[in-house]
């Protein structure tokens, strides 16, 4: 068996896999709740912006302030929703 065929093999799933868990992207429900969760932990400006909004308001409210004065979508075109955002600000809230 050649070297690089080791590599092959440890790469290869091992057991069984639960359909529904490998449809979850990285924990979160979908690739936008994924995306914008990404860049609002990420990008210092959104991310101090967004504490400031969970310090100074309840989720709700800071949620709708976000989707009213933010752009609507990040800069790789996933939608700023209001349930990506509010879970994300939760997120944030609780972590």
């Amino acid at each position: 068996m050649p070297l690089w065929w080791i590599g092959v093999e440890a790469l290869k799933p091992q057991g069984h896999f639960n359909l529904k868990e490998m449809t979850k992207f990285n924990g979160y429900r979908s690739w936008n709740e994924w995306n914008v969760s990404l860049w609002i932990n990420n990008d210092y400006q959104l991310y101090a912006y967004c504490k400031d909004l969970i310090r100074h308001n309840t989720l709700s409210h800071a949620t709708n302030i976000f989707l009213r004065e933010w752009d609507s979508k990040t800069p790789d075109g996933a939608i700023y929703n209001k349930l990506c955002v509010y879970n994300t600000l939760k997120e944030l809230k609780n972590g």
